[in-house]
């Protein structure tokens, strides 16, 4: 099930996703399972906007906690800040 939250400036829907699981009548909040492994991080911009931001930040707590994917690498290279890197544009980067 999506829930419709905001419209990014491209025009596309930004969206909670929660998906059935086999065994119950329950679902899983796909964000939050995403970041909770440390799949993917959370985007801060439209987190007003977003019903469910507590439940995404405890995952985020989680991963960073145990280290889990993105987290267990150091330092991280967030999405956004890599598209400099791939320019080979270093003065973002603390020393340089």
């Amino acid at each position: 099930m999506l829930t419709i939250a905001d419209t990014d400036r491209q025009g596309r829907k930004v969206a909670e996703v929660n998906v059935p699981t086999p065994r119950s009548d329950e679902e899983k909040f796909v964000q939050y399972e995403m970041v909770a492994a440390g799949w993917a991080y959370p985007y801060e911009k439209f987190s007003d906007h977003c019903p469910n931001w507590d439940i995404v930040q405890k995952g985020v707590n989680e991963a960073k906690q145990n280290q889990r994917g993105v987290w267990a690498v150091a330092p991280a290279v967030k999405p956004k800040s890599d598209r400099p890197l791939m320019r080979g544009d270093t003065s973002f980067m603390k020393g340089n």
